[in-house]
């Protein structure tokens, strides 16, 4: 049986644009990071930035392009 190889580095790259809490006006990477820096869910954060939901834990999220950061 082969073997699969593992990726290099600690997960594959994000397929979305920045994140920004709009309480802040901080702007992360990932929705991993911005959900560790506020205390939400990943899962929260992401939900916010498409527009599933209007916040998490009392924090609004949304992609930096909306708010023409990037």
């Amino acid at each position: 049986m082969e073997q699969r190889q593992k990726r290099p580095g600690p997960g594959r790259p994000p397929e979305h644009e920045p994140v920004v809490v709009w309480e802040t006006g901080n702007v992360y990477e990932t929705y991993t990071e911005a959900a560790q820096a506020t205390g939400c869910s990943r899962w929260g954060v992401m939900r916010c930035c498409t527009g599933m939901q209007s916040d998490t834990h009392g924090y609004h999220f949304c992609f930096a392009s909306e708010l023409g950061i990037v």
